[in-house]
């Protein structure tokens, strides 16, 4: 017989503050349409719900605030997010893209390049469900470009033409001072946040690790390591939570967003997702950052084949009355997807003292 001690800490719920602190939730678009983070304040501020595993009661404290420079997309809260956007791009002056909103897609692919004026855009970044959606778009030269029209392929095997509707421009990082040339955090706060950030809450990296090469593992760490130097030095005594990324979805989803490529490699991405989540882990244990930066286990908690969004389709031509599961989107959950990273969020919360 093989015995085992295993020590269990039960972590008590977090009470309100003595003091207001501000919370400031950053990442790209699972991040921008604000679904997590909006959970995560009701989970923390308010007293609804029903008390049950799908619906937690909220705690009701007060002296919480939800800081940052954008609203979410879906849920009216504030935050600071873009889509497509790295850790490396957050830790340095940031790219421009552009975000043109589709419809009529049938195949992208992230790296294909398409031509429209003088200029080339390269998606960076694909949210599209039944054809509608939009794409992020890196691009060279200096594009002048009408209000609507078309995007011709130039490489790549995604859709020959891309019709677009619309289109915005997003081109720096707001956490970086063009004058000072680096990280400023004091001023983002003055200029969003009412001059503190007493908390940053991160979920970011898939954008960095997408491409499938580990190799990019140690450079996204060091960004990370630099914002985090950065923002100590503005707020000594503010705190930072660092989430790993959740795996994409098991059941189909990578292929409906990026075809038979490399990018749909889906034991390449849970490979380097798990290598990246411990790199994180290992990041905030370290001695110059274990005081203040706690690490939340979203891609350990996470319910990847449950959380995507899915149809419904025969399993075969023969058998068409038995159904089976097949995944849309492959790393944009449900909204249920998304209170399931709130929940890791709330409990490294609790963990923290103010």
């Amino acid at each position: 017989m093989i015995e085992k001690e295993t020590t269990i800490k039960v972590v008590s719920k977090p009470s309100s503050p003595l003091s207001l602190i501000k919370i400031l939730c950053v990442g790209a678009s699972a991040t921008a349409n604000g679904e997590w983070i909006y959970e995560l304040k009701r989970r923390l501020t308010m007293s609804d719900g029903d008390g049950t595993p799908a619906i937690p009661t909220g705690l009701g404290l007060t002296n919480i605030e939800f800081v940052g420079r954008k609203t979410g997309t879906s849920k009216d809260v504030n935050l600071e997010a873009t889509g497509g956007w790295r850790v490396q791009d957050y830790a340095g002056e940031g790219r421009p893209a552009y975000r043109f909103y589709v419809s009529g897609i049938t195949q992208l692919h992230i790296g294909d390049t398409y031509l429209a004026g003088s200029s080339t855009f390269t998606i960076t970044e694909i949210n599209v469900t039944d054809g509608n959606g939009n794409i992020r778009c890196t691009y060279t030269g200096s594009p002048s470009i009408p209000e609507n029209g078309i995007l011709t392929r130039s490489s790549g095997t995604g859709n020959m033409t891309i019709t677009y509707t619309s289109y915005e421009s997003e081109s720096y990082n707001p956490f970086w001072n063009s004058s000072s040339q680096k990280l400023d955090f004091k001023g983002y706060a003055e200029q969003y946040c009412g001059g503190s950030i007493d908390l940053m809450v991160w979920h970011c990296g898939v954008n960095d690790i997408f491409g499938g090469d580990e190799s990019i593992i140690p450079t996204v760490i060091e960004s990370y390591s630099d914002i985090l130097r950065a923002y100590h030095q503005d707020f000594p005594t503010g705190k930072v939570i660092l989430s790993s990324v959740p795996i994409g979805s098991p059941i189909g989803g990578f292929g409906a967003n990026y075809g038979a490529s490399s990018t749909s490699n889906y034991y390449t991405f849970l490979k380097i997702a798990q290598k990246y989540a411990k790199a994180l882990f290992d990041l905030c244990i370290e001695s110059e950052f274990s005081s203040f930066v706690l690490y939340s286990a979203v891609l350990e908690e996470f319910d990847a084949e449950n959380a995507y969004p899915y149809e419904e389709e025969p399993v075969n031509n023969r058998i068409v009355s038995v159904k089976e599961r097949l995944g849309t989107n492959g790393v944009h959950p449900i909204a249920e997807g998304s209170y399931m990273v709130a929940d890791s969020m709330y409990r490294a919360f609790s963990k923290l003292d103010f």
